[in-house]
This record gives structure tokens, C-alpha cells and sequence, in this order.
């Protein structure tokens, strides 16, 4: 099947350039539109009749500049197609005279190769693409751009280095090809159809894939055939491995391709067999395969009967590639109605299959002499051998090198796109900050008045605790003294006694010992528990500190609180609540939005701290209905009524954001719905502050939309329980930790002053020396 493009004789030399150029504008706008479909074939066509046109390109690249290449991924991947498609059937002059907008393409994968979505990859690739192939027609200007000799065959060069290296550089368009089409089919979705828009959008461009890597295929057959010819085998050892390589690729996409009946009436993909040819084998041939395209559309014929017609056709035929003993049509498969039903009927697309394209064009093989007799020329050889030999080495290691190269430049640009988002984060940070700083002030001033009474509650009884604790150890030690002193008492008479009996000293000495280590360990003891008391001490004295410097900064608070009343006439008090009002709906409006910023989705919050401000928040709205009810009142409660919308509009804040924060470490259903309770959350907020921004706001209306906010935030706080882990024990408080060492401690003077009183009374006289010494280190 080919693809037939009829151009009229009159329009070949473009006059009026203007409308030329506008309608192909509108063409490009049409075929570049941002959605997610395959362009149309008629769109397309009429971009590759417009450079036969014009002879040219130069109109077409005006054009295609003037679209959001790098914004719109959709766009550009639909222009790489556009380009691929003028490229194999545009004027013979398109690739050529494109070499001046190689550097948009390489600008263009480039800035897609570091963005990470779903075109961004195959962007880079299709650039890719496009780039080697504009470089292998400007090295190699005998080969067509569609890689079809019609006009004459294919001469192949009379250098073996020029085949040896023509082979690479066709290796590397095929590979990049076939890199290409790995990375289409491996992102297809299984779930979704072959025929959703979507999917047809990313394998579109497997049609002209396939065409021109059967092409080169064909090529690269041709030329491995020759160097097989001319060089020895062990020469042509990476070549072989590399074919094989790529045959294997090409035919694994080609099966894979032939599963999706997208393709059934667009091309006819070629049948490769299991094994690749081997080129060592004596009589072993391939015949060519290149595939063309095959258009639903049928070009609009002139109705002008003085316009003669140009035929810019492109034949290819289409069969079965590999070791075949005959030759035979491509069978094809039943067309799905429903899919002839939306791009009509392709039998009359389908014709006969022509296997001789490429027949006349491979040369015979020269004769080889058996006997060499001049062993100049038997040198020569040699040496031509080992040459190539080491341009291939060489050529191996330019690519290594390039590789490397190309490895660290994608480290640099990594570490500097990481660089630029480190210091977008730290000036978001920043701002953040900046901004937060009035709001922190205001809300610590309001918070500490708030909770000075709980505190100082808890910071009483913990004295009082402490103070016990203290007393209780402060007597236990003095009684501890008292029992040393009965103690030394005794020891001295006991002493008294050893003098009278010197017989039983040696069996004292020991029971001595043992009774001063177990002095010496009541004394470290005792030691221990002091040290102890001068700690309970100094956290005494801190605490008698914290608890005046509250008491001064209650009074302070009461002060500005008082002054701030007095500035707050009659006739602007409905004024300054109103710009409250404001405010506090500002700030939740701005957290709304934080909520939707993706560039906050490192933040993160545990859903434990996110219940404690989803209570404060309940608790802070039941404080706003009351301050506004005794406002309503008494306009004398409108210092009250304003410190309650800052605590609100504080406290849903941090439960918003809080909560986005919380939904970027849970589950993503669990997440959605965190965000969706958090955007309801802020809507209802801003439905309060309109009630309470009325003049004279019904209790009921208050009582109403606060009971909305609470709701909002119950369901919020049910969603964050499933999120918080479950544990085996409850914490112990400070108090009943503090209370458990002291009683611990208690228990071990206890058993030390017991243990001396035993041992007091058991020790036999002993000498006068022992007891200086014990005196002396007690004391």
C-alpha cells in the first residue's frame, strides 16, 4: 500500500506567500491542537503538499515556531510527529534545508528530558530521533529522506571504511528508533482501550516508525551483506551483535504492534522470523521489507481543469522480513466495524505487494583471488585489516566517552534543577515566615491570656507536689542523722567492750569490714538523696520564678487589653469588628489556597497533632458564639468579640493546613478525602464570618453557621482517627513519674537505716582505733 499526494502544478511556486502562510497556520492549529488525539491525517497531509509547494520548509518552521513548544507537552509531541511525517514525505529539500532548526530540536528535548510527566520521556526521544536523522541524510545526501531509491538505486561506496562507517551511523538511527517505540509501548495502560483518544495520541507515531525502521532495516542489510564480503568476520564481531540486537527489539515492537488493531488499516507491519540472519551462512538472503503508511483520507482532487497534477507518491512495499525459502502477501485481518464506521473503509487502499524495490540495487560481489602471490599486498591488507580494527576501537570508545559526557551533563543539570527548587522552597520559607510574624505575636498574646488560668493551675499543683516531696526527703534525712548519731553512740560502747577481750579481734576485723561497707554504702546513699533534694530545690526556685514572670505578664496583657477598650469609641465599633471580620477571612481564604499549592506537598504533620488543633478549634468557635452573643448584648464586649475572630480565623488556619500537611503521609483515598474535608472546612468558615459581619447578626443565624463549622471539622477530625496509630498503654503524667521516684527513693533510705540499726546491734566490741576512724568518716 502507498500513500499518494497529488499537488497542483500552478501552486508549486507559492505567490501570494501571506495566505500561504495563513493557511498553514490554521492547518497546524488544527493537526497541534491541545488535546489528547491523534492529529488527522488530512491536517497532516496538507503540511507535506504545502513544502512541495513551496519547495521547501522555511514556511512551515516560521509557523510551527510561533506554538508553546515548551508549556503545552501535547503540542510539542504532536509537532515532533508533524515533522517526522514531512520528513519521510515532504519535498526532497526538508531535511537539508532543516538543519538551521536542529538547535530548537535539541532545545526542545532538552528542557522536556528534565520535566517528569507523561510526554516528557517520549519528547526527549522523538527529539532524539529527529536529530540523528537530519544528521544522517546531510552526511549521506545519496539516501533519500524516505529511504526509498525510486529514481535509482542504491550505490554502495567504494571505501569499505565509508560502508563500515555509513553502517554505524544507520545502527544509530535504528536504535534510536527503536528506543523510541520501546518507551511508547511501555507506557500503555492495559485498563484503557486501543481505541480511547488518549492512547491513540501516544501510538500514532508507531506508524511512521514502523515504515522507516523497516527502511533501514533493508539498508543495513545490504551494507552488512558487503562488509561480510570485503573484511573478516572477527572485524564485523560488534556489528553482527549489534544487528542482532536490533532485530531482536524490531521484532518484539512489531508483534506487539500487530496486537492493536489501530493499526490494522493505517500500515502493514512486516513478519520477522525468531532468529536473525547470519551473515556467516554461505547463499543466506533477506529480501527488503519497507512499509509505508496507509491513509483513511482521500485527498480532495482540483476542480481546476487546467491544473496539471504532480505525483509526489512514495511506494513501498510491504512483506514479511527474515530467512523465507518464498515469498508471499502479508495476510490481513478483518477491519473493526466500528473503527470503518469513524475513518471509513481502507479496501480500497490495499494493493498488491511489490518485493523488488531494492533487488537491482545490491551489488554483485567481486571475485576473490584463492592464491596471494605478492606478499606486498598481502601485507597491505593486513594492515587495512588492523586499521579498521582499531577504528572500531576508537569508534567504541568516542561513544563511551560520549556517553560518559552525556551522563554527567544529565548529573549537572539534575543537581542544578535540585538547586533551584532548594531555593524556591527557601524563599517561599522566607515569605511564609515574614508573613507569619505579626499573626504569631498577636495570637501569643491572646493565647497566653487565654491560658494563664489552666496554666498556672497545673504549675500550682506541681509546686505543691514538689514541696511535699521536698519536706517528706527533708525529714527523712534529719531522722537519718539522728539514727548515725544512736549509731556512733553504740559503736563507742561496743569499743569500750573490745578492749577487755583480745581473743575474738581477728574474727571482729572481718565483721567490722563488712559493716563499714555497708556504712559506706548508707553514705553514698545518703549522699545520693541530697544531691537529690538540691535539684527538687533549684526546680522549686524555677518554677516560684515562671510563675511570676506569668503573673507579670498577665497584668501586662490586662493593661494593653484595657487600653485597647478605651480606644474602641461607640460610634467604630461595628467599624473595627467589620475589619476583623475581614482579616480573619483573609487569612483563611489565603490558607485555602495553600491547601491547592502543589509546591507545598513536602509539608508534612502527624495526625496526633492534628486532632489537639481540630479540639482547640472546636473549642475556639464555641468562644466565638459566645463573645458575639454577649456583644450583641453589651457593645462594650467588642474587645472580646475581636480576640475571638483572631483565635478563629488561627485556629481553622492551622487546621487547614494542618490537615493538607497530614494528607500528603496518608493513603491516597484517605488523602482526597483529607483535602476535600479541609476545602469544606474553609468554606464554612468564610460562611460564619458572613453572618457575623452583619451589623446586627441573629443569635440563631450564629448559633447555625457555627454549628456548621463544627460539623465540618468533627467529620475531619473521624477521617484523621483512622490515620492515627493505636496504643498499647497510656503515657504516665509528669506528677505520677515524680511521685513513683519518690517513693522508690524513700523506700531505699528506709532499708539503709534499717540495715545500719541491724548491723549496730549485732557488731562485738572492737578497738578504740576503729572507732577514731569511723568518727572521723562519717563526719
Amino acid at each position: 500500500m502507498s500513500a499518494t499526494y497529488v499537488v497542483p502544478t500552478s501552486y508549486a511556486i507559492v505567490k501570494d506567500r501571506d495566505k500561504f502562510e495563513r493557511e498553514l497556520a490554521d492547518t497546524l492549529q488544527k493537526a497541534l491542537f491541545n488535546q489528547e488525539t491523534a492529529p488527522k491525517e488530512k491536517h497532516v497531509r496538507h503540511a507535506i503538499i504545502a513544502t512541495h509547494q513551496e519547495r521547501g520548509c522555511a514556511s512551515f518552521w516560521k509557523v510551527l515556531r510561533q506554538f508553546p513548544l515548551l508549556r503545552q507537552n501535547v503540542v510539542c509531541w504532536k509537532a515532533c510527529l508533524v515533522i517526522h511525517r514531512i520528513f519521510l514525505d515532504g519535498h526532497a529539500t526538508v531535511v537539508s534545508s532543516s538543519k538551521d532548526h536542529v538547535k530548537l530540536l535539541a532545545d526542545l528535548g532538552k528542557h522536556w528530558g528534565k520535566v517528569v510527566d507523561g510526554y516528557s520521556k517520549l519528547i526527549a526521544g522523538y527529539c532524539k530521533v529527529l536529530i540523528i536523522k537530519v544528521h544522517f541524510h546531510l552526511k549521506y545526501p545519496e539516501v533519500p529522506s524516505n529511504l526509498v531509491f525510486r529514481d535509482k538505486p542504491f550505490t554502495m561506496p567504494s571505501d569499505v571504511n565509508e560502508i563500515f562507517q555509513m553502517a554505524v551511523d544507520v545502527f544509530d538511527l535504528q536504535s534510536a528508533i527503536l528506543h523510541l517505540m520501546g518507551a511508547i509501548v511501555s507506557q500503555l495502560d492495559p485498563s484503557k482501550g486501543i481505541l480511547a483518544a488518549q492512547v491513540q495520541c501516544r501510538i500514532h507515531p508507531l506508524i511512521a516508525c514502523i515504515t522507516e525502521s523497516s527502511a533501514l532495516y533493508d539498508l543495513i542489510y545490504k551494507l552488512m551483506k558487503t562488509l561480510h564480503t570485503t573484511l573478516p568476520s572477527e572485524t564485523l564481531a560488534g556489528h553482527r551483535e549489534r544487528f542482532n540486537r536490533q532485530y531482536l527489539a524490531m521484532r518484539k515492537y512489531y508483534n506487539e504492534s500487530r496486537k492493536m488493531k489501530y493499526f490494522d488499516s493505517l500500515v502493514d507491519i512486516p513478519i520477522l522470523e525468531p532468529e536473525p540472519p547470519q551473515f556467516l551462512l554461505p547463499g543466506e538472503f533477506v529480501p527488503s521489507a519497507a512499509t509505508a503508511p496507509v491513509t483513511t483520507e482521500t485527498p480532495a482532487t482540483p476542480t481546476s481543469s487546467h491544473d496539471s497534477l504532480i505525483d509526489v507518491t512514495h511506494g513501498a512495499s510491504s512483506l514479511p522480513i527474515g530467512r523465507v525459502s518464498s515469498i508471499s502477501p502479508l495476510p490481513r485481518q478483518e477491519s473493526d466495524p466500528s473503527f470503518n464506521a469513524v475513518f471509513g473503509s481502507s479496501q480500497s487502499f490495499d494493493k498488491e505487494f511489490n518485493f523488488g524495490i531494492f533487488a537491482s540495487s545490491i551489488p554483485e560481489e567481486p571475485p576473490r583471488s584463492d592464491t596471494r602471490d605478492d606478499e606486498k599486498d598481502a601485507l597491505v591488507e593486513q594492515m587495512a585489516q588492523e586499521i579498521l580494527e582499531l577504528k572500531a576501537k576508537v569508534a567504541k570508545l568516542e561513544a563511551d566517552l560520549l556517553q560518559g559526557r552525556q551522563l554527567m551533563l544529565q548529573l549537572k543539570e539534575q543537581i542544578e534543577k535540585l538547586q533551584k527548587e532548594r531555593n524556591e522552597y527557601q524563599q517561599i520559607a522566607e515569605q511564609a515566615c515574614s508573613e507569619n510574624v505579626a499573626l504569631k505575636e498577636e495570637l501569643e498574646a491572646a493565647q497566653l491570656s487565654k491560658e494563664e488560668t489552666s496554666q498556672n493551675t497545673v504549675k500550682e499543683e506541681t509546686y505543691t507536689k514538689l514541696k511535699t516531696s521536698y519536706l517528706k526527703l527533708r525529714d527523712e534525712h534529719v531522722q537519718l542523722l539522728r539514727e548515725e548519731g544512736d549509731v556512733r553512740k553504740q559503736l563507742t560502747a561496743l569499743l569500750v567492750v573490745t578492749t577487755k577481750d583480745d581473743t575474738d579481734k581477728k574474727e571482729m576485723d572481718s565483721k567490722v569490714k563488712s559493716l563499714e561497707q555497708q556504712l559506706e554504702e548508707a553514705r553514698k546513699r545518703m549522699e545520693e538523696e541530697s544531691n537529690h533534694v538540691q535539684q527538687l530545690m533549684t526546680r522549686m526556685r524555677e518554677q516560684e520564678q515562671h510563675t511570676m514572670e506569668l503573673e507579670q505578664l498577665r497584668g501586662s496583657l490586662e493593661t494593653q487589653l484595657h487600653q485597647q477598650q478605651k480606644q474602641a469609641s461607640a460610634g467604630e465599633s461595628h467599624d473595627l469588628l467589620v475589619q476583623a471580620v475581614e482579616q480573619a477571612e483573609g487569612i483563611i481564604k489565603e490558607c485555602m489556597a495553600e491547601v491547592n499549592d502543589p509546591s507545598l506537598s513536602g509539608v508534612t504533620c502527624t495526625p496526633d497533632f492534628l486532632l489537639v488543633k481540630a479540639n482547640h478549634a472546636l473549642n475556639v468557635l464555641d468562644n466565638v458564639a459566645n463573645a458575639f452573643s454577649l456583644y450583641n448584648n453589651d457593645p462594650s464586649g467588642l474587645s472580646g468579640a475581636i480576640l475571638s475572630l483572631t483565635n478563629l480565623s488561627q485556629s481553622m488556619s492551622e487546621v487547614m493546613h494542618n490537615g493538607a500537611a497530614a494528607s500528603h503521609m496518608a493513603p491516597s483515598e484517605n488523602a482526597e478525602k483529607l483535602l476535600s474535608a479541609c476545602r469544606l472546612t474553609g468554606d464554612e468558615g468564610l460562611k460564619l464570618l458572613a453572618v457575623l459581619k452583619q451589623k446586627q447578626p441573629g443569635s440563631g443565624n450564629i448559633a447555625s453557621s457555627t454549628n456548621s463549622v463544627q460539623k465540618s471539622i468533627r467529620s475531619l477530625a473521624r477521617l484523621v482517627e483512622e490515620l492515627v496509630p493505636k496504643k498499647e498503654h497510656d503515657d504516665e503524667t509528669l506528677g505520677d513519674i515524680l511521685e513513683e521516684e519518690m517513693t522508690a527513693t524513700a523506700l531505699a533510705v528506709d532499708e539503709a537505716a534499717a540495715r545500719i540499726e541491724v548491723c549496730c546491734v549485732n557488731v562485738p566490741p572492737c578497738s578504740v582505733t576503729l572507732v577514731m576512724w569511723f568518727t572521723g568518716d562519717v563526719a
